[in-house]
């Protein structure tokens, strides 16, 4: 008898001592069921009695929001007990992020050419931008808001003018759309507001792009002696990388990258002003960050490469920041911060 509960002792602090308390913030990347879902590479398991914390934009009272809501992408804090065996976080609680989740305010490059239909005098049908699928309702203003070269064929027109939307035969791939709307249940938008704009590239971003070509000297791979990055000014402080003397990390970091260029950006002609020259370099940083200029340039931080234990994580990690990259915005640097990413370490 003493033998069996000696034997039962120990198999509870077993038990007790694979289980650890902690606390995890990240993406969920997968749903079973609104009672189990995986964050990253932790499967959650919730109970139906635990009640969701709410985290709503600053300065505003954070709307409804069931757990039948969480979606692949809803960004999560979770509190609780891991169980190292098998992998499992059981949740004790749960704090939602919705920031801008349930209204959003975006200016997006066009994944595919918008389904629109009339309707009236508007437009029906919805539309691919930014990861999101747009609705567009009867009641949704849909503009057509002509580019700086446009506005100069036209002597008439004004930086702020914005037109109806006559023919969907006017947007092509190289299209961006400026929207405006609220999410939905089913984890759509319904758009409030639409506005498109044919991309171009103005004088001064093209000034921009030479401005920041890098210089660059390739690491010499079979001495593992690290190559440089040179900015020719100090922008922003980022002035000079060594690149990782690793060629396997070098072709890892690149052909994730390339994977989430449009197909109709690599498409495009090299002689095309719209194409940019994506580059990937990750270089020596202990930091989890990365940053990406306006002319293709994007650095990786090794220590990217490092806290990210699963492919999936990195490669939402530059996704979620990807579509900037197309935005033809003048003296724009983009930055992936430890605030933003720390979800994936």
């Amino acid at each position: 008898m003493r033998r069996l509960l000696l034997a039962g002792s120990l198999c509870c602090l077993t038990l007790t001592a694979l289980a650890k308390e902690v606390t995890i913030h990240g993406f969920v990347t997968e749903i079973n069921s609104s009672t189990s879902f995986v964050v990253d590479d932790y499967k959650v398991a919730r109970d139906n009695t635990l009640t969701l914390e709410l985290s709503g934009s600053e300065g505003t009272q954070p709307p409804t929001f069931r757990a039948e809501d969480i979606r692949v992408g809803t960004e999560l804090e979770v509190k609780g007990d891991y169980d190292e065996r098998s992998g499992q976080l059981k949740a004790k609680s749960i704090k939602v992020f919705l920031g801008d989740a349930q209204k959003l305010k975006r200016r997006a490059l066009l994944e595919q050419i918008p389904v629109l239909t009339k309707s009236g005098s508007g437009w029906e049908g919805e539309i691919r931008a930014d990861g999101e699928r747009i609705r567009v309702l009867p009641t949704t203003l849909v503009t057509m808001k002509p580019n700086r070269a446009e506005r100069e064929k036209q002597k008439d027109a004004t930086p702020d003018e914005s037109p109806p939307l006559m023919s969907i035969e006017a947007l092509n791939l190289d299209t961006f759309v400026r929207y405006e709307g609220t999410r939905t249940a089913d984890g759509k938008m319904d758009a409030a507001k639409i506005e498109f704009e044919h991309g171009e590239l103005e004088p001064g971003e093209a000034k921009m792009w030479k401005k920041l070509e890098p210089q660059v000297k390739n690491p010499d791979y079979a001495s593992f002696v690290p190559g440089t990055f040179k900015t020719r000014d100090c922008a922003y402080g980022f002035c000079e990388h060594e690149i990782v003397p690793s060629r396997e990390a070098q072709e890892y970091i690149a052909r994730i990258g390339e994977s989430l260029i449009p197909a109709h950006q690599k498409e495009l002609l090299a002689g095309d002003p719209l194409k940019i020259p994506f580059r990937f370099f990750l270089v020596k940083a202990k930091s989890f960050n990365a940053m990406a200029y306006p002319n293709g340039v994007v650095l990786v931080h090794s220590g990217v490469s490092i806290s990210c234990k699963m492919r999936l994580s990195l490669r939402l990690c530059l996704h979620t920041r990807f579509p900037m990259l197309s935005k033809n915005t003048p003296g724009r640097l983009l930055t992936i911060t430890r605030k933003n990413c720390s979800h994936f370490e």
